[in-house]
C-alpha cells in the first residue's frame, strides 16, 4: 500500500514538473513576442540570482532590463521557478529550445553561454555563472528580437545582486 502511495506521489511530482516546463516554454514565446512589440531591434534581458538572502537558504531574485517584456517574465519567474534547485531553470529553458545535449541538471550549474533560435525570428542568449565573490548561481536570459543583431558584447555587464538592492 505504501509503495502505491509513493508511486502516485512520484507521478504527481513528475506531472507538476512537466507542466512547469511547458509553462516556461509558453513564457519564453511570450517574452519573444512582447520584446518584438516593445522594440524589434533592442535586446531585452533578465538576470536571475539564487541564494540572495543569507538568512534564507532557498531565496532568489530577478532583475530585468526595465522593459515591459522582461518585467513580465521576471515577475512570473520569481513566483514559479525552483529556489532549491537552480539548475532546473536553465535546464527547462534549453529543453524548450531543443538544443540537443543539455548540460544542466537539478544541481548541476556549469558556467556556460549558449545561443539558440527563438520561434519568431529572434535569438536567445542564455548565460550562466557563479558570481566570483560568492560562488552563488546567476543566470542571464536575453532575447535579441532580430537574430541578425544578436551581439552579446552590446549587453551591459551583470551587476552583483547585493549592490543592486542596496
Amino acid at each position: 500500500m505504501k509503495s502505491v502511495g509513493l508511486a502516485l506521489a512520484t507521478a504527481a511530482l513528475l506531472a507538476s514538473n512537466i507542466a512547469k516546463a511547458d509553462e516556461i516554454c509558453l513564457r519564453l514565446k511570450s517574452f519573444e513576442t512582447a520584446a518584438r512589440s516593445d522594440n524589434p531591434v533592442e535586446p531585452q534581458w533578465i538576470d536571475v540570482y539564487w541564494a540572495v538572502d543569507d538568512e534564507a537558504i532557498f531565496s532568489s531574485a530577478c532583475i530585468h532590463g526595465e522593459k515591459a517584456a522582461s518585467g513580465a517574465l521576471c515577475e512570473w519567474l520569481v513566483e514559479n521557478m525552483s529556489r532549491e534547485f537552480s539548475g532546473l531553470l536553465p535546464k527547462r529553458i534549453l529543453d524548450c529550445a531543443k538544443t540537443g545535449r543539455n548540460p544542466y541538471g537539478a544541481t548541476d550549474f556549469p558556467a556556460r553561454a549558449t545561443f539558440f533560435a527563438g520561434h519568431q525570428g529572434g535569438r536567445f542568449y542564455l548565460q550562466t555563472a557563479h558570481r566570483k565573490d560568492s560562488e552563488k548561481p546567476w543566470m542571464r536570459l536575453t532575447i535579441f528580437p532580430d537574430r541578425r543583431r544578436s551581439d552579446a558584447s552590446t549587453l551591459p555587464e551583470p551587476v552583483d545582486y547585493k549592490r543592486t538592492v542596496e
